[in-house]
């Protein structure tokens, strides 16, 4: 075994040194090798190869070879700095990724929810693609829940506008005069629902006078209170400014 690594190793200086250094290094690594298989009789293809390391080290004046533990700790480190260097790179990007996608949530009852008309033309549905379609990858939570009042939002605030919204679209109130509030308890209560989410550093764009505006222009349902198709198109088209 030991005549098969000289052979080898000679071959290999052959291509790479001058032909004197090869044959005074060859003696080396020979004689060093003749020593150590001595010494490591026993060893396994890792010592073998430890060995011939050291061979050639000492045949061309390389100097000490440092402790391969030392060597192992040193990569070791400067493996575990590169990964953490990693992880705070890739936080950073996933941070200013989830910015980039500033949460919009409508809420509100049945003509939030879309009640009437297809899947998808609902206005919060509307509302993402013209925001898309313009090159803002702004997502928007259709949060309408049929029959809903402002009583019914409170309780189900922040579960319907979770951590990290910065936009509410807020459409309610008309269902607590129908079920025999005043206009001023509903106004109240709708007061109580902004108070809350600007306590949350959300912004609340207040989307009744934009239903009021498609209801006058004749977009509704024969019920006279849901909108058509066209009347919620109208109503995204109205509130795509304010998304900015």
């Amino acid at each position: 075994m030991r005549l098969v690594l000289q052979s080898a190793w000679r071959n290999k200086l052959q291509a790479s040194v001058p032909t004197a250094s090869v044959h005074n290094a060859t003696l080396l690594v020979a004689r060093f090798s003749h020593n150590l298989f001595k010494t490591h009789k026993s060893c396994d293809c890792v010592a073998v190869e430890r060995c011939r390391r050291i061979a050639v080290h000492k045949a061309f004046g390389l100097g000490k070879i440092q402790n391969e533990g030392e060597n192992m700790s040193r990569y070791m480190t400067k493996g575990m700095r590169a990964f953490a260097c990693a992880v705070v790179f890739f936080a950073v990007q996933f941070a200013w990724v989830g910015s980039s996608r500033a949460q919009i949530v409508a809420l509100g009852a049945s003509v939030v929810q879309g009640y009437g008309v297809g899947s998808g033309e609902a206005f919060p549905q509307q509302l993402e693609a013209m925001l898309h379609a313009k090159g803002k990858q702004y997502s928007v939570s259709n949060q309408g829940v049929y029959g809903d009042t402002t009583a019914g939002v409170l309780a189900r605030l922040d579960g319907a506008v979770p951590q990290g919204t910065r936009v509410v679209i807020l459409l309610i109130g008309g269902n607590d005069v129908r079920r025999g509030a005043t206009v001023g308890q509903a106004k109240a209560g709708t007061g109580e629902i902004i108070a809350r989410l600007q306590a949350r550093k959300i912004r609340v764009i207040n989307a009744a006078p934009y239903y009021v505006a498609a209801r006058s222009k004749g977009m509704v349902l024969p019920d006279g209170v849901h909108l058509t198709a066209q009347g919620q198109r109208y109503m995204a088209t109205q509130l795509l400014p304010s998304i900015n």
